[in-house]
């Protein structure tokens, strides 16, 4: 009975650090929006926005084909995959990227631009603006 005490107890807490662990992000309070008042701008591509207080993106807006187009990220939990979400012509559409964060600077590499910039793959390069 002791053996069988001690094994569900080593299960129980192999459990609970499992499901603890589950709930851990690596990029937490790196990726841009965890700094609120901030201003970001990625100069080669026109690409503009800011995060709010509430660590909400504002202004997001790039440049396609010489037209201005709204635009939101949205970023995979546990990993530094993301996406750029944007409408053309009443059309959802999406770049997928992987991104390098930091507190002043971040990058995000494109494999497959899909025909929206020059090139079939590009690196942005964010510095951050704070006035």
């Amino acid at each position: 009975m002791n053996r069988k005490n001690k094994l569900l107890g080593i299960i129980l807490i192999l459990s609970l650090i499992f499901i603890c662990a589950c709930d851990y992000d690596p990029y937490d309070g790196q990726r841009p929006d965890d700094y609120p008042y901030s201003q970001w701008v990625c100069e080669e591509y026109n690409i503009s926005f800011s995060v709010g207080e509430k660590y909400e993106l504002l202004d997001a807006v790039m440049e396609i084909d010489g037209e201005t187009i709204p635009f939101e990220f949205a970023w995979f939990m546990y990993g530094n995959t993301l996406n750029i979400n944007f409408d053309i012509d009443g059309e959802f559409q999406y770049l997928e990227g992987s991104g390098s964060f930091g507190e002043e600077a971040f990058s995000i590499y494109i494999a497959d631009t899909k025909g929206y910039y020059p090139t079939e793959e590009v690196t942005l390069e964010f510095q951050r603006v704070d006035e």
